[in-house]
């Protein structure tokens, strides 16, 4: 099997990645797929649309059975946060409606930058030398 070395590089990245990273990876995916799935949707290429919908879809469902839900009120908030967005995408892809991809990829935006905010911090708090906890969502 002949693999790019993108690909390589990206299988990397992944055994790499502390978990805090691999939670960004995650929303940038569903960033990245919810956009394709607008993008289809004005084209009008539901084949497309719908599978980027699933794709999306998929990394929610990662995302809430990664959850721990057992150490802050954080968890259970993100769990309600994560059905509520599965359930306006499966909603949108059975209706093909743009309004409603839209709408969540907004929520997982401004999910994925603030934890890119909080991964940030704690890293230049480790660099610092000084201490701050940061529990994965995911």
């Amino acid at each position: 099997m002949n693999v790019s070395a993108y690909q390589q590089y990206r299988r990397v990245q992944l055994q790499t990645a502390t978990p805090s990273e691999l939670v960004l990876m995650l929303y940038d995916g569903a960033v990245r797929f919810l956009a394709q799935a607008e993008a289809a949707m004005a084209g009008q290429d539901i084949k497309a649309a719908h599978g980027a919908v699933l794709r999306a879809q998929a990394i929610l469902e990662e995302l809430m059975a990664c959850l721990r839900q057992d150490d802050n009120q954080i968890g259970p908030a993100l769990m309600s946060l994560y059905a509520y967005m599965h359930r306006r995408l499966m909603e949108a892809n059975v209706r093909k409606d743009a309004g409603r991809v839209r709408e969540v990829r907004g929520l997982l935006e401004r999910l994925r930058d603030a934890w890119r905010e909080a991964v940030r911090a704690t890293a230049a708090s480790v660099q610092e030398g000084t201490t701050v906890a940061l529990s994965p969502p995911a």
